[in-house]
């Protein structure tokens, strides 16, 4: 393919076609994020993202050749939206940054993901993103900032039950699913926008996660509040015995209705112990209790600002962090 505009000329930053990505990425990425997944339903499960709307869209493999062509480090990036203390923003999403064996420790990632971002600042990108498996300080060389990443617990025994008709999430609730997301942006510093794309490209994680071996002792378990056909509250999430816990993907509620949240998840956790996961952010974080907070080893969020507009948000605001008591983002978001 013809090569994308380049910033330097340290290195020749290209759009990777699929047969190029399935012949020299794949073999050597299913060992590091193969997640207990057969080798052919690793392949599928991306084959199946980018050939979705999202896939299309805003998806895509760029990476760096040796001189016969050959690849030698790669990445994929994805395209969202944010809203950043109500200015709404163009972000790209950065992940599976990848060296091949032959080919480390001689700055070639440093060099193409620095030429990555000179690209998207030309091409009027605002924020880019990534969610850090190992070695932030190498992403904060490149002007990364790591935002709080942290794991919660709380035991079902502190949570509030009240009473209200709970019903199993069924696919006609999506409508009613975004408007309490929706709800929950519009009262954060920072988020990402989730337009329709992003929502079918979630659920169709969601599916994928469901034949993963790795959730062979899992329970998908997504629950609603209705009223009338006007969903109030929402929880997604997995009930996983063997942890004795029902592990929350994420959760919203209509503003005035967060108070529904602990029922519904006191529902969805049954006779476990506990409901843990990634700290929500607020407001749902203070619809739960205190519980027990640590911070992430893995998935940590980083941004950096590319854009004017961005750098001078981060000069009047700082990072786009939010309250001590909550994170960013949910799970679901990691794409």
């Amino acid at each position: 393919m013809d090569p994308l505009p380049q910033p330097q000329d340290l290195v020749r930053l290209e759009r990777l076609n699929a047969e190029e990505v399935a012949t020299y990425v794949l073999p050597e990425t299913f060992k590091l994020w193969g997640n207990e997944r057969p080798y052919e339903q690793y392949v599928a499960d991306l084959h199946e993202i980018e050939r979705s709307s999202f896939g299309r869209r805003s998806f895509s493999f760029c990476g760096v050749r040796d001189e016969h062509g050959n690849v030698m480090s790669c990445f994929k990036r994805y395209g969202r939206e944010a809203t950043w203390d109500g200015r709404r923003l163009h972000a790209v999403g950065i992940g599976a940054v990848f060296t091949l064996p032959g080919e480390r420790r001689r700055g070639l990632a440093s060099l193409m993901l620095g030429a990555s971002l000179d690209r998207e600042r030309q091409e009027g990108s605002d924020l880019a993103f990534l969610f850090s498996d190992v070695h932030p300080a190498f992403y904060e060389r490149l002007g990364f900032v790591a935002l709080p990443s942290r794991s919660f617990t709380v035991r079902a025994s502190s949570l509030q039950r009240g009473r209200a008709t709970i019903s199993t999430m069924e696919d006609s609730d999506i409508g009613g699913v975004r408007k309490c997301y929706d709800a929950g942006v519009a009262r954060r510093p920072f988020a990402l926008v989730r337009t329709p794309v992003i929502w079918d490209v979630i659920r169709m994680r969601e599916r994928q996660d469901e034949i993963s071996p790795a959730h062979r002792f899992a329970q998908p378990v997504r629950l609603v509040v209705r009223e009338g056909r006007t969903v109030r509250a929402y929880v997604k999430g997995w009930r996983q015995p063997r942890r004795d816990a029902y592990v929350l993907d994420e959760m919203g509620a209509l503003e005035g209705y967060e108070e529904l949240l602990p029922t519904l998840l006191s529902a969805a956790i049954g006779d476990l112990g506990k409901v843990a996961g990634w700290l929500p952010p607020e407001p749902e974080r203070g619809a739960l209790p205190r519980g027990s907070v640590k911070r992430r080893a893995n998935a940590v969020l980083m941004v950096a600002p590319l854009s004017r507009a961005a750098q001078a948000l981060w000069q009047q605001h700082g990072p786009p962090i939010v309250h001590a008591a909550s994170d960013p983002l949910w799970s679901t978001d990691h794409i």
